[in-house]
C-alpha cells in the first residue's frame, strides 16, 4: 500500500456523560472493519444544513446550530465508535453541502467533550428548548480525527 493511503493510528477519547466513563482507544482504522451505520444518512434531509450553512463565511453559530439540530437525533450511533455513522453522517453533508474539508471540526466546539446535544423525548422537534435542562448528550463522534480522515482522503482522490 503507497504511503498517502496509510492512516496514522489515532487516540481517540470519549467522555460519556451519562454514565461518568471516560473511554480511550487506539484505533486503527485501516486495520479494524466497522459495522454498517444502523441510520440510512443517504436519504435524510439536509436542508437544515444547506440553508443555515453556507459560504462563503460559513458563520461558526449558524453550521455548527444546524449542525447539531441534524445531528443530535443520532447522537447514540454517531458515538459508537464500531460502527461508521460519522464518517458516513460526514461524507453526505459534505456531498450535499460542498462544504471546505475540516469546517465543522475547526468551528463547532463546545469543551472537551464535544458537541451538547439536549436529550429530547421521542418524536420532540429539535428546536423546542422546554426539556433541554432535564438531560444532555455529549455529540462526540470523534470530530477531529475524522476530519483529519477526510482530509486525507480529499487529498488522495484529487
Amino acid at each position: 500500500m503507497p504511503a498517502a493511503q496509510l492512516l496514522p493510528l489515532q487516540f481517540q477519547v470519549m467522555y460519556l456523560r451519562h454514565t461518568d466513563l471516560w473511554l480511550c482507544q487506539w484505533d486503527a482504522p485501516s486495520f479494524r472493519p466497522k459495522k454498517a451505520c444502523p441510520v440510512n444518512f443517504e436519504y435524510l434531509n439536509y436542508t437544515i444544513m444547506t440553508s443555515q450553512c453556507k459560504g462563503p463565511k460559513y458563520p461558526p453559530n449558524l453550521c455548527c446550530g444546524a449542525l447539531k439540530e441534524f445531528a443530535c437525533p443520532y447522537a447514540d450511533q454517531l458515538n459508537d465508535v464500531s460502527n461508521d455513522c460519522a464518517s458516513t453522517m460526514f461524507s453526505y453533508i459534505n456531498l450535499y453541502g460542498k462544504y471546505p474539508p475540516g469546517l465543522f471540526a475547526s468551528e463547532c466546539r463546545e469543551g472537551k467533550q464535544g458537541l451538547e446535544c439536549p436529550a429530547l423525548p421521542p418524536g420532540q422537534p429539535a428546536n423546542d428548548t422546554n426539556h433541554a435542562f432535564t438531560l444532555r448528550k455529549t455529540l462526540s463522534f470523534f470530530i477531529l480525527p475524522l476530519a483529519f480522515s477526510l482530509l486525507v482522503l480529499f487529498q488522495i482522490v484529487s
